[in-house]
């Protein structure tokens, strides 16, 4: 919180009047957000983000940060194929 003269400001209104959003749009963004989050955190292979680095679970390579996906499932939900042993794995580096 700022406090500039008689008026305060927030850190919510300075969103608010620089993206010029309404209270829906900050509170559906801030929504989608804080799910992301607890789907990344709960480990569900379908949903959420993994940034932890991926080692195959055979043969324990490191797997690249940058994939090129060998399949569409790949390309929409993540995973990867081990050059080594050629094990299919998820986005968090579960054996499928």
């Amino acid at each position: 919180m700022y406090t500039k003269g008689a008026h305060t400001i927030t850190l919510y209104a300075i969103i608010k009047n620089y993206f010029k959003m309404n209270n829906g749009t900050i509170i559906g963004i801030l929504l989608s957000f804080v799910i992301l989050f607890i789907l990344t955190k709960s480990k569900n292979p379908t949903f959420g983000v993994n940034l932890k680095r991926v080692y195959c679970p055979n043969c324990n390579l490191k797997q690249p940060i940058l994939r090129s996906p060998k399949s569409i499932d790949q390309a929409v939900s993540g995973g990867y194929i081990c050059e080594n042993c050629k094990t299919k794995m998820n986005k968090f580096g579960d054996k499928i």
